[in-house]
């Protein structure tokens, strides 16, 4: 790929997420829509990690903050969506027991006020954002090193993406250590988050190479699906005796808590089970095998 193509198709890349971000920020604003926040939060993620990934076709020092800003987003529709995904499971969950339920609805009052707050929170973030014209000045920061004079070394953009993806790998590997301690929550969330960062990285590639990660990048999704199903539960698991304690005078919130566990812990084994079958398959296969052919990754 020469020089010239290098810098356009990174502005374009870049300059799609900008886009996907712009758009959603309407519908983000007006509403708590579970999509739309999940959407924008995809895309300012997406995002951090092309200016991560693209950082050298920008003068010294230019990315950083458009990445705190993008950041600093991403917090507040995080904690959103954690709420969106609890609300959703709850919503999904249809006992038999008439107690159960009632304690059920009681918890999803609870959460749905805790995410109304939220509301307020990415209103704020969305409103700095503007302020601070991130994404203007980004797009034009984008302009000033594209175009048909604009030329980058390719050396340096090579580099750049096996050093990224090299350590991104060696996350996976040194966290995937740990997978045979089936109540190991911490090190498993934290090889989650090295496949989420992994996948993201894989996505702006495929991108860029046309197609090239796309197996890549749904074995690295796979791993972030189940993951964060595995803590979902984890999550609740820890939670839930802490809320049964704050509503003890509530005895049907009490035993909805206790089923609530039983059935976590259950869903929790068996996803668990599904993981160690996956992360076998992908030894077996050609996933760990990617890092080691990554210095011949050229953009020719």
């Amino acid at each position: 790929m020469r020089s010239l193509d290098l810098v356009n198709t990174a502005a374009a890349i870049i300059h799609s997420h900008i886009q996907t971000i712009d758009k959603e920020k309407s519908f983000v604003k007006s509403s708590n829509h579970i999509e739309h926040i999940h959407q924008m939060r995809v895309a300012a993620r997406r995002l951090r990690t092309s200016l991560g990934i693209f950082i050298d076709i920008f003068p010294k020092n230019t990315v950083e903050s458009f990445r705190d800003d993008l950041r600093n987003l991403g917090r507040s529709l995080s904690k959103a969506r954690e709420l969106d995904v609890q609300i959703q499971f709850l919503e999904s969950i249809k006992p038999d027991n008439i107690s159960f339920r009632i304690g059920i609805k009681r918890l999803l009052i609870l959460l749905k006020g805790s995410r109304q707050k939220c509301q307020k929170n990415i209103l704020e973030a969305i409103e700095l954002l503007d302020k601070k014209n991130t994404l203007e000045n980004l797009n034009n920061a984008l302009i000033s090193v594209s175009g048909p004079e604009k030329t980058f070394p390719r050396v340096i953009f090579v580099k750049r993406i096996n050093q990224i993806l090299l350590k991104r790998f060696k996350e996976l590997k040194t966290y995937g250590r740990a997978i045979v301690l089936v109540h190991n929550a911490r090190e498993l969330h934290l090889l989650r988050i090295a496949a989420k960062k992994l996948r993201y990285s894989l996505e702006v590639l495929d991108s860029f190479y046309r197609g090239k990660f796309k197996h890549s990048v749904q074995q690295a999704k796979s791993i972030q699906d189940i993951l964060g199903d595995i803590h979902e539960y984890d999550v609740w698991i820890e939670t839930i005796p802490n809320i049964a304690k704050q509503q003890a005078a509530n005895s049907n919130m009490g035993s909805a808590c206790q089923f609530l566990v039983d059935h976590c812990e259950k869903s929790r084994l068996t996803r668990y089970r599904e993981f160690i079958t996956l992360w076998k398959k992908l030894k077996e296969g050609d996933f760990f095998f990617l890092d080691l052919t990554l210095g011949q990754v050229d953009a020719a």
